[in-house]
């Protein structure tokens, strides 16, 4: 049973507890009454909630440092990735390496080197259609030039028209002039 009453001029809480007692002399059942103030009583209870509290808060400063420990070694690999690429030359598309970096960083990084790849694959592809372009250019560019210099170094008037009709010939056709 619990109950409230002065200790000493302030207010207290107690208990009482029946209990069985068996002894030489006396055996029988016994009423034991304990008591504390409340004062006692709260600064009980934050000298336990203190010594509980502390070490907890102690130790999650620990869990918080080595979680931030384990997060940054866990991405320095990254940052290096990050660093590779920032000083790479923008026509530099060659594999980076993967050798001693984490596995799931080395899927990636393989993904990425086989995406490059297919991209160095397209831009040779079209620097040879642009120069295959530019040479199939050229022929026909050659011959209007060649028609128009002879056109305009002739003197003759049916010379003249003949490679007159000679230009506007190679200028309308699509293939190159041979």
């Amino acid at each position: 049973q619990y109950f409230d009453a002065g200790l000493q001029g302030e207010d207290a809480r107690f208990v009482r507890v029946p209990r069985l007692f068996a002894e030489r002399e006396f055996s029988g059942e016994v009423t034991v009454i304990v008591g504390q103030t409340l004062r006692a009583r709260q600064a009980m209870a934050m000298e336990l909630m203190l010594d509980a509290v502390l070490p907890m808060a102690l130790a999650g400063i620990a869990l918080l440092a080595m979680a931030w420990l384990a997060v940054r070694t866990a991405v320095r690999p990254l940052d290096a990735v990050a660093d590779d690429l920032a000083r790479r030359d923008p026509r530099d598309l060659t594999p980076m390496p993967v050798a001693g970096l984490p596995r799931e960083l080395q899927i990636m990084l393989e993904s990425l080197n086989r995406f490059m790849g297919r991209l160095d694959r397209q831009i040779d592809a079209m620097r040879n259609l642009i120069s295959d372009t530019a040479h199939q250019l050229r022929t026909p560019v050659a011959a209007i030039r060649v028609q128009a210099e002879t056109l305009h170094d002739e003197g003759n008037a049916p010379e003249r028209e003949r490679a007159l009709e000679r230009l506007f010939t190679i200028s309308s056709v699509s293939s190159p002039v041979r």
